[in-house]
């Protein structure tokens, strides 16, 4: 069985880094899709998103 503070810092940093990917994609739509940079940045907050939200299901699934 896991330690209780470690699993409770798990948990935080895990709702907070989907917290954050949630942000950045509400804000997507600011950022411009006119140069391969933009695109890059695009591509990189829909991977985080992505990332963040699988960490989150397999936390609650636990």
């Amino acid at each position: 069985m896991s330690h209780p503070r470690k699993t409770d810092a798990v948990i935080t940093r895990t709702i907070n880094r989907f917290e954050r990917a949630v942000e950045d994609k509400a804000f997507e739509g600011t950022v411009p899709w006119d140069s391969d940079e933009a695109i890059e940045e695009h591509e990189r907050i829909d991977r985080e998103y992505e990332r963040s939200r699988l960490a989150l299901e397999r936390l609650i699934r636990r």
